[in-house]
This record gives structure tokens, C-alpha cells and sequence, in this order.
């Protein structure tokens, strides 16, 4: 979304992006065990401490969240650096692929 035209789309994932990669992942795992379950209603903070598997649940969340910024960044670099004859190329294949997929298994 970064490397959209779109402003609407550009500009949160920027924000997204720049405040994640800088807050280190600890602190996700930290946040989501820890302080999300406390931002929640008040029923629903007491079914969480319940259950038996939230520590890992949470440290899925949090590594999801850290990881997301870092593999956007990387995405991002990666069309930057390809020229757009070979990035209309690779969309071209990618739309080709079920189709030929199809013809050589019959």
C-alpha cells in the first residue's frame, strides 16, 4: 500500500509502517499479553484470562503485528527495484499461471 498512487491508502500505511518498525517486537508480545486483554469490555478481559491457550494466541498476535511492518518494507523494495516492463511482465504471468496449470494436468 505504500508504493500506492492513492493517497488514502498511502499515507496510513507509511504511519503503519514507520511506528512498528521502530517500537521493538517485546514490546508487542508484551502489549498483547498483557495490556490488550485490559482494553477489552469487561466480560469478554475474563473469557480471555480463561483460556488456556491466550499466551499463545498472543504472542502470535504480536509477532503478526511485528513482522507485518518489516515484510511490507521488504515487498515494497522489492517492486521499487524491478523495472515496470518486468513487473507487467510478472502480472502477466501471475494471471497466466492457473491457466497453464490447468492445460498441462489434463
Amino acid at each position: 500500500m505504500r508504493v500506492s498512487r492513492f493517497k488514502f491508502l498511502n499515507i496510513p500505511a507509511k504511519i503503519y509502517v514507520e511506528i512498528v518498525r521502530n517500537i521493538p517486537g517485546l514490546f508487542w508480545l508484551l502489549f498483547f499479553y498483557f495490556i490488550f486483554p485490559q482494553m477489552l469490555p469487561f466480560g469478554l478481559t475474563d473469557k480471555i484470562n480463561q483460556y488456556a491457550y491466550y499466551s499463545v494466541v498472543a504472542g502470535i498476535l504480536g509477532l503478526t503485528v511485528d513482522n507485518s511492518a518489516y515484510v511490507s518494507d521488504i515487498v515494497r523494495a522489492g517492486f521499487g527495484c524491478a523495472e515496470r516492463t518486468y513487473r507487467g511482465c510478472c502480472l502477466i504471468r501471475a494471471e497466466q499461471a492457473p491457466a497453464a496449470a490447468i492445460h498441462n494436468s489434463a
